[in-house]
């Protein structure tokens, strides 16, 4: 013999209003162009390129005192031919292995630029650091 129960009432709590919007809408001048943020590299924050101390791209002056040590915090473990070649670099002070391509980030916005034979081109803000092998 089967017994059938009644379904247990379920109630439904009541949905809180919601407050209109606000009646001016904040001017979109504090927000950055379209331009500007297709001019800056794909992967690093728009405030690392402005904001990082001692990165200066001219190029008569000599590498700054944060290119210096970011070079000397960084070695080219290996270069892993094909296409597109691959570079592995150990960064010293935080003990990681980064495996990266041209065009891709390494380290406080230092981009792989080029791959040669037995060493690699990094580019921090328009600073060249040279790895080697």
């Amino acid at each position: 013999m089967l017994l059938l129960r009644p379904l247990p009432e379920v109630r439904v709590p009541a949905v809180p209003e919601v407050s209109p919007p606000p009646a001016e809408v904040p001017p979109l001048a504090d927000m950055p162009s379209l331009a500007a943020s297709a001019a800056r590299p794909l992967f690093q924050s728009a405030a690392a390129g402005a904001s990082a101390p001692g990165v200066s791209p001219t190029a008569g002056a000599g590498p700054s005192d944060v290119a210096k040590a970011l070079a000397s915090r960084l070695t080219l473990m290996g270069i892993v031919s094909g296409e597109p070649p691959q570079v592995v670099i150990e960064d010293a002070e935080t003990k990681k292995t980064y495996f990266v391509t041209i065009g891709q980030a390494v380290v406080e916005g230092a981009v792989v630029e080029q791959v040669l034979e037995n060493r690699v081109i990094l580019d921090l803000g328009g600073e060249k650091i040279d790895l080697s092998l």
